[in-house]
Parts: structure tokens; C-alpha cells; sequence
């Protein structure tokens, strides 16, 4: 009886030993795929921030080509038109001035038209819903060309109107445009 006690005591240690093995075997593993899952889930957002930068570049080139292109250029076109009639140039060298606006006169309503349709467009792009920087590059210098003739503009409705958040947005935008070019320059 003596030596099956020993047996089974000596069964039961090497278990112990073997199970307290197997646990230290599993530590190392833990311990070893740690910084395996850190890099892993680091490399995962670095293709999600990137996949995400691509499409908001593809969303801007997208809407850009709605409604920039298009719309904007067309009210642009329709102002320059405007301008010419009135004898004060084109945007980005006419002289205009709050004195030639006549309130609720053909050129307002353009005014008010050109800005309207760029309030929604600068929202997004202040919100970084789209690329600011893409942008610059696609439309920036035809932009800040015509913020030369018609940045008054909202100060002057704003004025006007006595409320301060007309085009406001357009205003923080062409501010972050003008910014990237200052940047340029230096």
C-alpha cells in the first residue's frame, strides 16, 4: 500500500509539475502575442485612417465636380457677365464696392445666389467632411481670384441685415484657403 501512495503521490507531482509548465508555456505565449496584436491592430487603423483619407478626397473631387464646377462657375460666369455690363471688369480685378449694390437689384441676387450655393460646400469642408487641402489644389486660386471682388459681400449683408452668421462659413473657409497660401508663400 505504502508504494501505491508513493505512486500516486509521485503521479500527482509530476501532473503539478507538468500543469504548472503547461500555465508558464501559456504565459509566454500571452506575453509574446501582446505586442504581435498591438501591431496588428496599429497597421488596422493605419489602412482605416488611410482608406478613410482617400475617400474624403474622392468625396471632395466628387462634389466638387456637382457643384463647384458647375453651379459656382456658372453664377461666377453670370457675374463676370454682370460686371462687364456695369463697366467694373471681372472678378478678381473689378473695384466693386457696397455703393454699386442696389439691395434686392440684379447683381444682389446674383451676389446672394453665388454665395448661397457656397455657404452648404464651405459648412462641409469647415467640418472636414471634405479635403480642404484637395480642394485648394482643384478650384483654391479661382476662389480666392474671386473673394478679390466679392468678399465684402457677406459683412455687407450682414450689415444689412443685422445678423452676423450670413455666409459665414464661406468666410471661415476662404480664411483657411487664404491661410494655405500665406503658408506657400513663407
Amino acid at each position: 500500500m505504502t508504494l501505491v501512495k508513493a505512486t500516486i503521490c509521485g503521479v500527482i507531482g509530476i501532473v503539478s509539475v507538468v500543469g504548472d509548465l503547461l500555465l508558464l508555456l501559456a504565459n509566454i505565449a500571452t506575453f509574446l502575442g501582446l505586442p504581435i496584436a498591438a501591431y496588428e491592430l496599429h497597421s488596422q487603423a493605419k489602412t482605416a485612417r488611410e482608406s478613410f483619407n482617400r475617400e474624403k478626397k474622392q468625396k471632395t473631387l466628387d462634389k466638387y465636380n456637382e457643384l463647384v464646377h458647375f453651379q459656382i462657375i456658372k453664377k461666377a460666369r453670370e457675374l463676370d457677365e454682370h460686371l462687364h455690363k456695369m463697366s467694373l471688369g471681372e472678378l478678381g480685378e473689378s473695384n466693386l464696392s457696397e455703393a454699386q449694390i442696389e439691395p434686392d437689384g440684379q447683381l444682389d441676387m446674383l451676389l446672394r445666389d453665388y454665395f448661397s450655393i457656397l455657404e452648404p460646400f464651405a459648412t462641409d469642408i469647415n467640418e472636414g467632411i471634405y479635403d480642404l487641402e484637395f480642394f485648394d489644389k482643384l478650384y483654391g486660386v479661382e476662389l480666392i481670384k474671386a473673394w478679390k471682388t466679392v468678399g465684402f459681400y457677406p459683412a455687407y449683408l450682414q450689415k444689412r441685415t443685422q445678423l452676423d452668421d450670413i455666409y459665414l462659413q464661406c468666410v471661415q473657409m476662404m480664411d483657411k484657403l487664404h491661410s494655405l497660401h500665406a503658408v506657400g508663400k513663407s
